[in-house]
């Protein structure tokens, strides 16, 4: 049965810690593999973000069929443990091996890094949907997944700061920058594979109430396509996380280039991921008193204002700049949170009207989205920076410096407008989620006893 009971402190830890790898490959890919990609291994702007885009369309093809596989999945380790064993190993290796160029491939690096994050991003999925689905899966209390959630961004955003400092210090370490660039990718290797591993170890998964029937992806579709609250949920999802990535993007850009702070690059990235850290509990009281959707609100409304500000800032206010980094620190600590913890309530409001519950389907088509986030993210940025006539490690013109400051200014703004936009529409609240899970513990309570009948006629 599905659990209803205050989860342990071991179980919270547990769940936060898996996140680190994801979160730490999560990190480290937005912030610096589009620059490794065309200050190091020489690929333009553009066809970088093409090669991006077209690797992350794979992983969106794949993550719905990945949740629905674990869904079905029969094992006596659960539907969700099996994988985080499997891909543990090649999750750490084909890491390492996206930032390492060999001899033979270097007149090709293009066609390296497409087979390379092909394969790295198969074997992401493989733990992030199951461990996605986690969050559906250990709790139906509405608070209990925002806990379980801030427990799981609290690693995140750790991650986060250990993953956007450490990494440029190990690659500042070189004078070869190819050189810094593959130990870099070795170091964190060896880190992410961690959680997966202590996921299998740890956690215990609830048997599900019912079996999902058989589906293959477009079925998934129209399910997931007949779940209005999920719609809004998931445009509000896309759109905060893209505009969260076209942020970790551009801020190094944006320093080198516009503040010419180069240097203190692990500085303005440090701020903006200790202060998310910081206001974690204010973010999770936040929720707890007035709501998922207010919060949320009030969490983009202040990354709109503070990415605008960002934008309008002349190149010298560096003070001014650090104080509007505190701010977006501010705003990314609610975004890690809240949207993570949103999505899961869609999933009883499925089971409410098909009588199944499929944690790994909706957790794969919102980890569809996700990549989708980053993506177009990083496609958009290339294309943009291209467009503008940015020139690799050189002092860029007024168009492509201005450029810059639009991407992480107007463009990051619109969409976080879009997603407050899509919460508005969005009916689960509180008290909609307790009315659901109530009808559905009487539905729950009918078909065992139902079952025990039978079983005893039988």
């Amino acid at each position: 049965m599905l659990s209803e009971r205050a989860l342990s402190f071991r179980t919270k830890l547990t769940y936060g810690f898996g996140d680190l790898g994801n979160a730490a490959a999560a990190t480290v890919i937005p912030l610096l593999f589009l620059f490794y990609l065309t200050d190091v291994a020489g690929i333009s702007p553009g066809r970088a973000g093409t090669l991006l885009l077209i690797c992350k369309i794979w992983d969106a093809i794949i993550d719905p069929y990945i949740g629905i596989r674990s869904d079905r999945l029969k094992s006596r380790l659960g539907r969700r443990r099996p994988f985080f064993i499997a891909a543990a190993l090649p999750f750490g290796i084909l890491f390492g091996l996206l930032w390492t160029i060999p001899d033979a491939m270097a007149d090709k690096p293009a066609l390296y890094i497409i087979l390379a994050y092909l394969a790295f991003t198969t074997v992401f999925s493989l733990i992030q949907i199951p461990y996605n689905s986690l969050t559906a899966q250990l709790t139906q209390d509405y608070h209990q997944r925002t806990l379980l959630t801030t427990y799981r961004m609290a690693f995140s955003i750790g991650a986060g700061i250990l993953f956007s400092v450490v990494p440029i210090e190990i690659v500042h370490a070189f004078s070869d920058q190819a050189k810094g660039f593959s130990v870099m990718g070795w170091v964190v290797a060896g880190i992410i594979v961690l959680s997966p591993l202590a996921l299998f170890i740890f956690i215990r998964e609830d048997a599900p109430v019912t079996l999902p029937e058989q589906q293959g992806f477009f079925a998934g579709l129209r399910i997931v396509a007949r779940n209005k609250p999920f719609w809004s949920a998931l445009v509000m999802f896309l759109f905060s996380w893209m505009a969260l990535d076209v942020l970790a993007a551009m801020l190094i850009y944006y320093i080198k280039y516009w503040l010419n702070l180069e240097a203190r690059t692990d500085v303005f990235l440090g701020l903006v991921f200790v202060t998310a850290a910081i206001f974690l509990p204010l973010w999770l009281k936040m929720s707890n008193r007035f709501g998922k959707k207010p919060a949320f609100i009030a969490g983009a409304g202040l990354m709109v204002l503070t990415l605008l500000a960002l934008f309008l800032i002349p190149a010298d206010a560096h003070m001014l700049a650090y104080f509007l980094c505190f701010f977006a620190g501010v705003g990314v600590s609610a975004i890690h949170i809240l949207p993570w913890a949103i999505i899961p309530d869609v999933i009883e409001f499925d089971e409410l009207k098909s009588g199944q519950r499929r944690e790994g389907l909706y957790s794969g088509f919102a980890s569809l989205l996700r990549q989708l986030s980053t993506s177009i993210a990083l496609f958009l940025v290339g294309i943009l920076l291209e467009a503008a006539g940015y020139v690799p490690d050189a002092v860029q013109t007024e168009t492509a410096a201005r450029m810059i400051r639009i991407i992480i200014g107007p463009v990051a703004a619109s969409m976080y407008l879009i997603s407050i936009l899509a919460i508005l529409v969005y009916p689960i609240d509180f008290e909609f989620h307790s009315r659901m899970t109530h009808i559905l513990a009487k539905k729950r309570k009918r078909h065992d006893a139902t079952h025990s009948q039978g079983q005893l006629e039988a």
